[in-house]
């Protein structure tokens, strides 16, 4: 399967656990329909419940070079809103950036293409853009 295959990175990341013949050089948001994580009380939201899905990140070059990105990043800064029936709130859009520094890859002239829940895509500069409850964040609109 070459659909989540960069043209400009023939480097990819071994497959999922069930599905070996799958492999990538993208990673997803965990928050997304992630089986595990919905077996433990996480919901798969509707796009409509997200407040802001322009500043939701869904997928994003990944750094292969890191096992540990696999196929799958778990950044969020605030995950509780996909555990409740509300709305996703523009919090659970920061992302820690000690995690995204090790699982994207600035590999398009030192940027990352992030895929956002709108379905826009941008080219981003991974850098901290803040603070929140003692991390440092990544906020890829500021």
């Amino acid at each position: 399967m070459k659909t989540l295959q960069c043209p400009g990175n023939h480097d990819l990341t071994p497959g999922f656990y069930w599905r070996p013949d799958f492999a990538t050089n993208y990673t997803y948001n965990i928050y997304l329909g992630n089986k595990g994580y919905m077996d433990i009380g996480y919901k798969m939201a509707p796009r409509s419940q997200f407040k802001t899905p322009s500043k939701f990140v869904m997928l994003a070059d990944a750094n292969v070079a890191n096992t540990t990105a696999s196929s799958l990043f778990d950044a969020i800064i605030y995950s509780g809103a996909f555990t409740a029936s509300g709305p996703i709130p523009e919090i659970s859009c920061k992302l820690k950036y000690d995690q995204i520094i090790k699982m994207f890859d600035p590999r398009h002239s030192n940027r990352a293409n992030l895929l956002f829940n709108d379905c826009h895509a941008a080219s981003f500069k991974l850098h901290p853009t803040g603070t929140l409850w003692g991390n440092t964040v990544f906020q890829p609109w500021k």
